[in-house]
């Protein structure tokens, strides 16, 4: 991180925290509950899906999830204005929604034993997982384009934060299209020290067709991500 200021990373120590490491955790208590249930231990699968919410959710969100919280729940809420996605009224984000209704859903799926439900549950969650994470890498791609949104972007700090978000996510892009996930890398890693040659500018259509691409593969759609909004709303195509 030589030549990163602190807020630089700051942000890839957070950011990187909450959604490669935590949010790897959720993913393996998820699998873990549902390999519970074929062992017959459905009420220790309960759990595991129990924890792996509480991870999710972070402990700052309270019962409603109004709170402000840290985890991978507030940055659904914290993008849903920025792309039009949240619940109609609310400041809820729709892919928080849709992710506590498939896991009350597979928690009760796996206190009857019923594993088949608790796996239908499961692959409903992980591609709202994916969600935010790719919200977040287009967002900070725009805010790096110099023909995009670099004017108003705060510094060094947006090429962080796009990387963060692109690591978590950048293995199931390769799972799903090697070619695709390299693209999406080589424009958004930091190679570097920060420097004009450091990253490869210019580049958000080309991020975000590419990451369209891949959109069915992820079990997402472009109205699950929204169109990215102008701080006065309007869509930023």
């Amino acid at each position: 991180f030589g030549g990163w200021d602190g807020a630089s990373r700051r942000e890839l120590m957070s950011k990187g925290s909450a959604y490669q490491i935590v949010r790897q955790n959720v993913i393996s208590r998820l699998a873990s509950g549902v390999e519970q249930c074929t062992s017959f231990s459905g009420m220790t699968g309960v759990y595991a899906w129990e924890a792996a919410w509480a991870l999710f959710a972070g402990s700052l969100e309270g019962a409603d999830g109004k709170g402000k919280g840290e985890s991978m729940y507030a940055l659904g809420d914290k993008r849903c204005p920025q792309f039009g996605t949240c619940v109609s009224g609310t400041r809820v984000a729709r892919n928080n929604q849709l992710a506590l209704k498939a896991w009350q859903d597979g928690i009760r799926a796996l206190a009857s034993g019923d594993c088949f439900a608790a796996v239908l549950a499961q692959r409903k969650i992980l591609p709202q997982l994916t969600v935010p994470l790719i919200q977040g890498t287009l967002r900070e791609a725009y805010e790096v384009d110099p023909k995009g949104g670099a004017a108003l972007a705060d510094g060094v700090v947006e090429f962080a934060e796009g990387w963060a978000f692109v690591a978590a996510i950048l293995p199931r892009l390769a799972l799903c299209n090697a070619s695709a996930a390299t693209v999406v890398r080589d424009n958004m890693a930091i190679t570097g020290a920060p420097s004009a040659t450091t990253f490869v500018p210019g580049n958000y259509r080309l991020v975000k067709t590419t990451l369209e691409s891949l959109y069915p593969c992820l079990s997402i759609t472009c109205q699950d991500i929204g169109g990215m909004l102008t701080s006065q709303g309007v869509q930023i195509v």
